[in-house]
């Protein structure tokens, strides 16, 4: 296995476990919902479909949701002195940080896809005619746009945790940014 691909498995595993994550990752769904709702309710009898109205309410909130999934990423491996370690190795400092942005990456991803999930699974079983005529591929160019929208902040957000010593300072300044 590539060192990015054990850094990126790591790092999926280390964000999945921290209690922040399923705080952040819960808090970005119900903020999604609710923006979704209150677009969806001010555009009614627009030309707007349900697919711009999703990504824009999402793109409101995924700054956010990166760098609180970003920010302990690499201050944990400096608190625990795991740092030392891991650059002692013969593997170059950008397979370490192209993991680390890969799982970050990851996980904003499946955070969007969730949302995305069970923002068709409401409006299937509570407003059935709002999905009428809409495909699943309508949906595909906002998660691109996602997609390339949660690298940017991804980055940002790692680079930031690689950058300060407290997670918290961390968070802040990638938002900030």
């Amino acid at each position: 296995m590539t060192p990015v691909r054990v850094t990126w498995g790591r790092t999926i595993g280390m964000i999945r476990n921290l209690y922040s994550t399923a705080l952040s990752v819960g808090g970005f769904l119900a903020l999604v919902a609710t923006l979704f709702a209150f677009s969806l309710d001010a555009s009614e009898g627009g030309r707007l479909s349900l697919s711009p109205l999703w990504t824009m309410s999402v793109s409101l909130v995924l700054p956010a949701l990166a760098s609180v999934l970003a920010m302990d990423v690499w201050c944990d491996e400096r608190f625990t002195g795991r740092i030392e370690i891991l650059l002692s190795a013969a593997v170059t400092e950008r397979d370490y940080t192209t993991g680390k942005f890969l799982g970050v990456w990851t996980m904003l991803m499946l955070s969007v896809v969730l949302s995305l999930a069970t923002t068709v699974t409401a409006l299937e079983f509570l407003a059935p005619d709002a999905l009428a005529g809409i495909s699943p591929a309508t949906f595909v160019p906002g998660l691109i746009t996602l997609a390339l929208q949660g690298a940017l902040w991804s980055a940002v957000a790692v680079a930031m945790s690689a950058l300060f010593c407290h997670a918290a300072a961390a968070a802040f300044s990638s938002l900030v940014l």
